[in-house]
């Protein structure tokens, strides 16, 4: 009985109507099984397969020969290839030797630019050819870059000679100097030219330090105390709130995150449309100066809290008449949330860390005038951060402050210095950065014991009688010897008696510290750091009203008496923002 054959049904149709061509193989080529033959062996069935295949695949790879052609048609040929390579041999050639770099000279009009070269090539060479190296270049680019940015006033200004270096024959300055490591008038500007404040200068922000933040991914930010925030494309909002961080007498402070740039900033907010007193327009305008001041130094201390820097902005005002000042997000609190649980070591730590950034304020000529455990953060690393410029004064020529300026200065009394808070000017009529230290005593002293304690009095008899009693405090206490000589050091009715830096650094609180570590970052106070939260989950946001007034002063024209002014912006609406977190489930 022979074996039927399984030849397909659509090969054997096509092979009858002719349409793969006159081989009769091509059928056998198209079925899917042909495993018999009515004749023949298997060999030769096999043989006859393979022969029609072949001749499909000639059929259908015939057309390539013609894109090869088609391919080389669009090919550059060898002539164009060859005159290119000989005119950037040409141009070689001809800059080969390094030049002098000739930056243009701003004229009265706008600066012309030299005749552009033909060639983009020739452009890149000749430019590169007046460097002996690529840092040269950069270099040169950046100095460039900055002659042609200085607009002519400024340039004129600018090239004033200094007093410290003045000739016989050079013109005075416009203003008098400013002693040397002071502010004097704090931020001295052009007379008819406001200087912008809250704009990163320069390239700062781009140089901004960014590091991976584990409360963030792709997708969603994880705050403590509130569920995961799903994070929105930066195309729909450039801000996000998380909650709010705490509330003083200027303003709102809220946790937010920076959508363009995926980092968490703290936001302060001021409504000064509702009218701010006259000690609180001060102070706000006074915080913005430091912060400025802050700003423009690439070296600033690392102990003072800076301006959000990764940002074009980082400060300005709404139309909703709102101030925005973003800076630094710390995550550990403030020194009150870890009282009564630190010992001798942590103290020290504590206290180099806040000398130090002191220390570089006052030789900036500023004086905090607010310093007190809420005031002095905590980062994420457990280093202390100082906060809160609001109630910072500036130091004249003399290093000093009168008396009398205290009428509109900040300051909280229970942590507040005897010549800050005696009503008889006679006593002490000048006053300096003496307070700062004072200050610190009496943060020491919340740290050990309750608040009741503290000696802040207008009456300096009782101030008196209250030194007393912190010093026996502390004795039963169990407070080592070395801590309590710190602490009653600082505590000194007289002024000029208080230990300063670096003076400081030889009382045995502070004697072995190692000063170029704690500046180095190197030994935090704190190794475990508590995590600061939000309020959120449909916490209701009340505005701030310390400091009113029945006589509000106007904030924008006091800025522009300053000779300030901030870029007005509504990236951040107040009001939409708390709507989102009140509602917050």
């Amino acid at each position: 009985m022979s074996r039927p054959n399984f030849r397909n049904p659509f090969a054997q149709g096509a092979e009858k109507t002719g349409q793969f061509g006159d081989d009769e193989d091509m059928g056998g080529s198209c079925g899917l099984v042909a495993t018999h033959a009515s004749s023949g062996s298997a060999a030769e069935e096999l043989g006859r397969v393979r022969k029609a295949s072949l001749t499909l695949r000639k059929r259908i790879l015939g057309p390539l020969p013609l894109l090869k052609k088609a391919a080389g048609f669009f090919a550059p040929t060898t002539s164009q290839s060859e005159a290119r390579r000989n005119q950037l041999r040409d141009l070689l050639s001809q800059n080969s030797g390094p030049k002098p770099l000739v930056l243009p000279r701003p004229l009265a009009g706008r600066p012309t630019r030299p005749p552009r070269p033909v060639s983009i090539d020739a452009e890149v060479l000749e430019y590169m050819s007046k460097f002996p190296s690529p840092a040269a270049m950069i270099s040169g680019w950046e100095a460039a870059r900055k002659v042609e940015a200085v607009p002519k006033r400024l340039a004129e200004v600018s090239t004033r000679p200094s007093v410290h270096h003045s000739s016989p024959n050079a013109d005075a300055p416009r203003h008098p100097p400013a002693k040397v490591g002071h502010l004097g008038v704090s931020l001295p500007s052009i007379p008819n030219v406001r200087q912008k404040v809250g704009v990163a200068s320069g390239h700062r922000g781009l140089l901004h330090r960014r590091r991976k933040d584990p409360d963030l991914d792709d997708t969603h930010w994880e705050v403590l105390q509130c569920r995961k925030l799903r994070i929105p494309p930066p195309s729909h909002t450039k801000w996000m709130s998380a909650g709010v961080l705490g509330q003083g007498g200027f303003g709102t402070v809220y946790r937010v995150l920076n959508v363009v740039r995926r980092q968490q900033c703290a936001m302060k907010v001021v409504h000064y449309g509702r009218g701010l007193s006259d000690a609180c327009c001060n102070g706000t305008i006074n915080e913005l100066k430091v912060l400025s001041r802050l700003a423009e130094d690439a070296h600033t201390s690392p102990f003072l809290l800076r301006p959000f820097l990764g940002d074009e902005l980082w400060a300005w005002h709404s139309a909703g008449e709102y101030l925005h000042i973003v800076t630094e997000l710390c995550t550990g609190g403030h020194l009150g949330w870890y009282k009564y649980n630190l010992v001798d070591y942590n103290l020290s730590l504590i206290c180099a860390e806040v000398i130090l950034g002191l220390n570089y304020l006052h030789r900036l000529g500023i004086v905090h005038h607010d310093l007190k455990p809420a005031n002095i953060l905590v980062n994420a690393d457990g280093h202390c951060v100082i906060a809160d410029f609001g109630g910072a004064q500036f130091l004249d020529v003399s290093g000093s402050l009168p008396h009398s300026q205290l009428q509109t200065a900040v300051m909280t009394d229970a942590f507040a210095a005897p010549e800050l808070l005696c009503k008889d000017a006679s006593l002490y009529p000048m006053y300096d950065e003496a307070v700062d230290y004072w200050a610190l005593g009496t943060t020491l002293v919340s740290l050990l014991m309750d608040d009741a304690y503290l000696p802040g009095s207008h009456d300096m008899s009782s101030m008196k009688r209250k030194l007393h009693v912190i010093e026996e405090k502390m004795e039963h206490g169990r407070a080592s010897l070395r801590l309590r000589t710190f602490v009653m050091a600082l505590l000194n009715m007289e002024p000029s008696e208080r230990p300063r830096f670096p003076e400081i650094g030889a009382l045995e609180l502070l004697r072995n510290v190692d000063w170029a570590a704690v500046e180095a970052l190197r030994v935090p106070p704190f190794q475990i750091v508590k995590q600061v939260g939000a309020k959120s989950h449909g916490f209701e946001i009340p505005m701030a009203m310390a400091h009113e007034t029945s006589k509000p002063v106007d904030f924008l024209a006091r800025l522009r008496q300053e000779q300030l002014s901030l870029v007005v912006d509504d990236s951040y609406d107040v009001r939409w923002h708390n709507a989102s977190i009140e509602g917050r489930l």
